[in-house]
């Protein structure tokens, strides 16, 4: 009885947790302090940096359909990996946000700033709750809204756990904004690696079926 492995299935919930509560923390819930810390530097006003989040939701809005077909297609594991490089890509690109004018007032001045914004959004939208969401969904039948609502715990935990951290890391007196961002770049990279090697699609690739 107790010897008994644990269903690979509550790995794959457990990754999601993991996977959901590193993206939502910098994402979603240290949105804010992305904002505070580019209006510190360049003098951006908080209207024309709010022009990202809309992008970002627009891209979102557009994105469903063709991540759906993706997954249809390749497979939630491979889409989440995928995800992970765009999200990193998006910060790298976040690192080196800076002024594209004269002009600080300008609506475009940070177009680089929009620019990475709307490809975190997209890897967002490729490597977080959708794909994760229908992996789940393969390996489940009895106990599916538990094991979905463990995945989806880590919207909140990300908020609760990683935003307090981003906030001590982006104080220009340890990391600064953009070592923050490469710090988190180099952080989807390596967890492309664990997705990869973890995530199974369903429980047929190692000879399982769903609980």
């Amino acid at each position: 009885m107790f010897n008994k492995p644990i269903f690979y299935g509550w790995w794959i919930a457990g990754i999601a947790l993991a996977i959901n509560t590193l993206v939502s923390g910098p994402v979603y819930g240290g949105a804010g302090l992305w904002i505070d810390a580019l209006e510190l530097d360049f003098g951006w006003s908080r209207t024309q940096l709010a022009i990202a989040f809309s992008l970002g939701q627009l891209e979102g809005s557009f994105a469903s359909p063709i991540v759906g077909y993706l997954i249809d297609k390749f497979g939630g594991r491979k889409v989440i990996v995928i995800g992970a490089f765009f999200t990193a890509a998006g910060f790298f690109i976040l690192s080196e946000t800076r002024p594209v004018s004269a002009d600080t007032t300008n609506w475009f001045d940070p177009i680089i700033f929009y620019f990475a914004y709307v490809i975190v959004m997209l890897g967002v939208s490729l490597g977080s709750w959708m794909p994760t969401n229908v992996v789940i969904n393969s390996w489940f039948d009895r106990r599916r809204s538990l094991a979905l609502s463990i995945g989806a715990v880590g919207f909140s935990l990300g908020t609760f756990a990683i935003v307090p951290i981003l906030a001590h890391l982006i104080s220009p007196a340890v990391l600064g904004w953009k070592n923050t961002s490469l710090c988190l770049g180099v952080v989807f990279v390596l967890l492309s690696i664990p997705e990869y090697k973890f995530i199974k699609n369903n429980p047929e690739e190692i000879g399982e079926v769903p609980d």
